[in-house]
């Protein structure tokens, strides 16, 4: 992982807590990655809950086991979405962060013009 990547993720969340995610990569040919956590010591994936209806991101583990614990190994959490991630580099240190558990892939984003707390997904449309 080269270390723009990492301060982007290193910054994912703002505010009075700082939550450093690593990634592992599921298929690393389309950069597709589970972001992972374990600042309360469990390890935990970013997904989007809820089979991908929440608004938020949050963090889970669905028990014991790689993958964040997910039933069915890596073919069923690739068709899931929830944890997914994918990853596209534009140029230096700028990534898009996108996800698709809700049918549509969108970008994580900061609302309000980058000032909103939690980040959601946004698709500005076709472009």
């Amino acid at each position: 992982m080269n270390i723009y990547l990492k301060k982007i993720l290193t910054s994912l969340f703002t505010g009075a807590i700082l939550i450093l995610f690593t990634l592992k990569f599921v298929q690393a040919h389309d950069l597709e990655a589970l972001l992972k956590n374990s600042s309360d010591g469990e390890e935990k994936c970013l997904i989007f809950s809820n089979n991908g209806t929440y608004e938020y991101p949050t963090r889970h583990n669905w028990g014991t086991g790689p993958l964040c614990g997910f039933p069915g190994g890596k073919t069923a959490l690739l068709a899931n979405e929830q944890a997914v991630w994918k990853l596209i580099h534009l140029e230096s240190d700028l990534y898009l962060i996108l996800n698709s558990s809700n049918g549509e892939e969108k970008c994580l984003i900061f609302g309000n013009n980058g000032t909103a707390y939690y980040p959601t997904r946004h698709n500005w449309g076709t472009g």
